[in-house]
């Protein structure tokens, strides 16, 4: 599910602006916080099991982290490189079909302290390429800082491809812009 969720305590972690993730389950390391696809948050210890009525939580021996979703949701999380963050590899709702992810992680130091931004590249099926993503860097000194994401739906079928463009300045999704002047702008108080 690609959607778009909302919290007003997070950073601009997934490059897409102040506040907004993509609905995909994440494992903070540093904070020892699991939250899951639907924005709920639960206390979890690396290397630790968990077992809810509505959540399992279990690593594996390689390092990866899978939580099983009542109703069949199952993710496979891994480290990203450098990072203290657990993304998803794999995602499968009826344990037959399953979407595969790639990830980029972005440093970025800040008082001498590195910050990553987590950037998803593509969601894959077995067949095909679903979603590429591409982020633009802002230009050195801009102002404002603009810093757009563009989601390509399909982009190995030129009759099925659909691209999205988020457009973000100084950190804040300001629009959602389709093809043929379709575009939702956001203000923010």
């Amino acid at each position: 599910d690609p959607s778009l969720f909302y919290s007003p305590t997070t950073n601009n972690l997934k490059a897409i602006g102040d506040g907004w993730e993509f609905c995909f389950t994440l494992f903070s390391e540093a904070y020892k916080v699991l939250t899951l696809h639907t924005g709920e948050t639960l206390k979890l210890e690396k290397g630790k099991n968990l077992k809810q009525p509505a959540v399992i939580v279990e690593w594996g021996n390689d390092d990866t982290l899978t939580v099983y979703r009542k109703g069949g949701r199952t993710e496979v999380l891994f480290k990203l490189g450098d990072t203290s963050f657990y993304v998803p590899q794999s995602l499968t709702t009826d344990g037959y079909n399953y979407l595969y992810f790639s990830w980029i992680a972005t440093p970025h130091i800040i008082d001498g302290k590195t910050y990553y931004q987590i950037k998803l590249q593509t969601v894959k099926d077995k067949l095909r390429t679903l979603i590429n993503i591409d982020y633009t860097l802002a230009e050195e000194g801009a102002q404002p800082a603009k810093t757009p994401a563009t989601l390509t739906y399909w982009p190995d079928d030129s009759v099925e491809t659909l691209r999205y463009v988020l457009t973000i300045e100084d950190y804040a999704l300001k629009s959602v812009k389709l093809a043929d002047g379709i575009e939702t702008k956001l203000e923010y108080l």
